[in-house]
């Protein structure tokens, strides 16, 4: 499980709260559907889109998850920059979907991004071709972007060329890590396997993955 520090609503888990100076951070901000909300989610995906939209200078990367057959809607991700961890959460919890109880569960991370730019600066995948996010955790451990381990994790993430965003999960105030998150233009096994080869800590590591697809209005 990631480290978390607070619970200000149920179900609802928020990175360690802590800013950094000098400018904004990057927050991997991801809900999960609850079972059967089809109407609710189409009712809204308007306001969904144009609340994204209203924040689009900040998004790093957007796009839903979704079940294995690619046709049902299982959750929402997004990579934001905020100023403060108070705006990561309002980013968060001001958002239709949670709002009207369409997600079971958001969880906010602190995101230490091992590439530049956004999801729009990556060419997409010839058509049909799968989206993967796979999101790796492991107990906290401490966290230094020069350290040998965290230095080779950064590099082979930023170093693939599948690679849409990914980075390390940071919590404790900058000095920890707890997992790592990536989309991958592949299929979810193979993503999972590219993924690994970043070097996962110890044996305790979990993975998962589900499928995901680029967000926005122009996606096809």
């Amino acid at each position: 499980m990631v480290r978390t520090c607070t619970r200000p609503h149920p179900l609802v888990r928020v990175a360690c709260p802590f800013d950094v100076a000098g400018g904004p951070v990057q927050y991997f901000v991801h809900g999960l559907d609850k079972e059967d909300v089809g109407e609710p989610l189409d009712r809204l995906a308007e306001s969904h889109w144009a609340y994204m939209d209203a924040h689009v200078t900040r998004l790093v990367a957007r796009g839903p998850t979704l079940s294995a057959d690619g046709t049902t809607h299982t959750g929402s991700v997004h990579v934001v920059e905020a100023d403060t961890i108070a705006a990561a959460r309002r980013f968060a919890f001001d958002e239709p979907y949670w709002l009207a109880g369409v997600y079971g569960s958001v969880t906010v991370d602190r995101f230490h991004n091992a590439r530049g730019g956004t999801l729009w600066d990556r060419p997409r995948p010839p058509a049909g071709t799968p989206s993967s996010l796979v999101r790796v955790t492991w107990p906290a451990q401490p966290f230094a972007p020069t350290a040998e381990r965290d230095a080779q994790v950064l590099r082979v993430l930023a170093e693939l060329d599948l690679l849409v965003f990914g980075g390390l999960l940071i919590c404790d105030q900058g000095k920890r890590s707890a997992g790592l998150v990536a989309a991958v233009d592949t299929g979810a096994e193979r993503a999972a396997s590219i993924v690994a080869r970043a070097g996962l800590p110890n044996s305790t590591t979990s993975v998962t993955t589900s499928r995901w697809q680029r967000g926005g209005r122009d996606q096809t």
